[in-house]
């Protein structure tokens, strides 16, 4: 029996819905991008990186394609104002800023993702860092900066 999954579209982007301990188990929760959404126990992946993640975890766990239901509106989805997603177990955040975090204080991240590779971590940081941002990736359990980039690429 094949599993169907929800999928919302807007007139500018889509999501499907899947309960989150579906992504824990398929090992993929730490992966999800902060461009999905959460509410409760139900992540929305986006539909332009975290969907095909889903569909690649998902096929070679089980060796079945899930099935989407589809769901599209004309007007701007309420899925947009749910919070970002984050994935609390992680053990690196990265946090990406229009302005430097260190100097100042109105510095609000424009991102953020979770992860438990450090090496992913900091290519998220390092990508972001190229596209303009100030990146720093962060130990989640200390809150400690490990490591800060400059807009420029350099490591501070």
């Amino acid at each position: 029996m094949q599993k169907v999954f929800q999928f919302y579209a807007d007139p500018g982007h889509g999501w499907m819905a899947v309960k989150k301990q579906l992504l824990e188990d398929l090992g993929i929760a730490s992966k999800i991008t902060s461009y999905s959404y959460q509410r409760g126990d139900t992540a929305y992946l986006e539909e332009d990186c975290d969907l095909d993640m889903f569909f690649e975890a998902f096929q070679q766990k089980t060796g079945e394609k899930p099935v989407l239901k589809q769901h599209h509106s004309d007007r701007r989805s309420k899925i947009r104002n749910y919070d970002s997603y984050r994935f609390d177990s992680a053990t690196f955040r990265v946090v990406a800023t229009v302005h430097n975090p260190r100097t100042d204080e109105g510095a609000n991240p424009a991102m953020v993702w979770n992860t438990d590779s450090r090496e992913a971590a900091t290519r998220q940081a390092e990508y972001w860092t190229r596209n303009g941002y100030w990146s720093a990736i962060y130990d989640v359990a200390s809150g400690e900066a490990l490591h800060d980039f400059t807009p420029t690429g350099s490591l501070q």
